[in-house]
């Protein structure tokens, strides 16, 4: 008897609690934002993305590793210039398409060799 009493006490002012909860007004600065609201948090960097770059940059200067396996899977590894290999049997890490191979390490490549972009053209208004 005395367990149950406490528990229909302990709903008794769960509910009250909730009731009063729900009818509470919020205050409102002058440009109508409600003053009740919790602060805005900047959101964090992506930091997946962040170490998915660099997972392709050690990608790029990665020469094809072989394992001791029964499949045979293709990589693509850089080999220079604008150039990936192919690559098919048990081996680890490398790309898995040429394009991503390419358009990646051919990048980090360019930084490497110092190419600047050709200056615009200055147009003649007159």
């Amino acid at each position: 008897m005395c367990r149950i009493s406490i528990i229909m006490a302990f709903l008794v002012v769960v509910c009250v609690a909730s009731a009063l909860g729900w009818a509470q007004q919020t205050e409102n600065n002058p440009n109508g934002q409600s003053l009740n609201r919790k602060p805005r948090i900047k959101p964090k960097r992506n930091v997946t993305a962040t170490n998915q770059k660099k997972k392709e940059k050690y990608l790029c200067y990665e020469q094809p590793r072989r394992r001791n396996c029964r499949a045979l899977f293709t990589r693509w590894y850089y080999t220079g210039g604008n150039h990936c290999m192919e690559v098919t049997g048990c081996v680890y890490g490398g790309f898995t398409d040429p394009y991503k191979c390419r358009k990646i390490c051919a990048r980090l490549h360019r930084k490497q060799q110092g190419t600047k972009p050709r200056p615009k053209e200055k147009r003649n208004t007159n």
